[in-house]
């Protein structure tokens, strides 16, 4: 489930079904920012208003606590780092599509402003650098 399991309105509901098609002993994978360290993904430097939505996003403790009574075993969370954009340029083409939840969910000035930003950092930009993000990888085995 990656980038997914903000949007179930039923977490409980939704761990019974995925208890139901998932084999004894097999393992679910939730990817996205459900820790503190969602709060420094570098695209919140510029689009700034979004973390109030990213602050809504539950806490890796809520997922598992409500995956466990259907039959969800903790086994780890760990951060995964990987290169999301090879620049600031690259990173500012990607944005202008909105295509990530915490983008959509902002006004069309929040999303103007924050792009800005972001434009204004990709110009002044004269040697690209990777843009680096961490998610978070919270590992459950179905009893």
């Amino acid at each position: 489930m990656m980038h997914v399991i903000h949007h179930v309105p039923d977490r409980p509901a939704a761990a019974r079904e995925l208890a139901r098609v998932l084999r004894p002993g097999g393992r679910l994978l939730v990817i996205g920012a459900y820790t503190e360290s969602r709060r420094e993904i570098p695209l919140f430097r510029y689009f700034t208003e979004a973390l109030r939505i990213i602050d809504a996003f539950p806490l890796a403790e809520e997922i598992v606590a409500d995956l466990g009574p259907a039959g969800f075993a903790h086994e780890a969370t760990e951060p995964v780092r990987y290169v999301s954009a090879p620049g600031l340029r690259a990173a500012a083409e990607r944005t202008r599509l909105r295509a990530g939840t915490t983008l959509q969910l902002l006004t069309d000035e929040e999303f103007a402003r924050g792009q800005a930003r972001l434009d204004a950092a990709a110009a002044a930009e004269t040697e690209p650098r990777p843009v680096t993000t961490q998610v978070d990888l919270i590992v459950l085995k179905r009893g």
